[in-house]
């Protein structure tokens, strides 16, 4: 283990629920989304039970792919604010988890290049690590913003591995 972690350079992160703890409203969250999307003549039923703001996201994207490209985008520039706000919300209640700070700096000493892959938007991301004096240590942000599918898909890993020079399957 100790011979495959000594060829490790890169470190990807999630934000929310790895270095702060995870605050987002949920369920108020996805009642406000697939009232928003119903507006579109989108059925809620195709999400299934309980979806959560990920599912909603990529499903949505999946489902629309037939649509004019303009309609796509008015759809999703008018589901941001939505995001944003929630975003907006779990970011005054965020805290670091308690070796966050100590485990990036570790890190960061020894020369590991680190990203954060994160579902939320550009802005909270970049407001949380600025508010925790943590932004100094990445070199990459990928954030909901920057993708067309959010986690679990795989695109803004891809992302973030092609702008740091990281083949993926390192």
């Amino acid at each position: 283990m100790s011979e495959k972690l000594s060829v490790l350079n890169t470190v990807l992160f999630d934000l929310e629920g790895t270095l702060v703890d995870f605050q987002w409203n949920l369920k108020d969250a996805a009642q406000e989304i697939l009232g928003h999307l119903s507006n579109y003549g989108i059925n809620p039923e195709i999400y299934g039970p309980d979806p959560d703001y990920a599912r909603l996201y990529n499903t949505t994207q999946s489902h629309i792919i037939p649509w004019p490209q303009n309609r796509k985008a008015r759809l999703f520039r008018s589901l941001s604010p939505i995001y944003d706000k929630y975003d907006t919300d779990a970011l005054s209640r965020w805290q670091p988890y308690p070796d966050t700070q100590n485990t990036l700096e570790q890190l960061y000493r020894k020369q590991f290049r680190m990203g954060i892959v994160s579902n939320c938007g550009r802005t909270a991301v970049t407001r949380v690590l600025e508010k925790f004096n943590l932004i100094s240590y990445f070199k990459v942000i990928i954030s909901r913003d920057d993708v067309t599918l959010v986690k679990p898909d795989s695109e803004g890993l891809q992302i973030a591995c092609t702008q740091m020079y990281t083949a993926p399957q390192d």
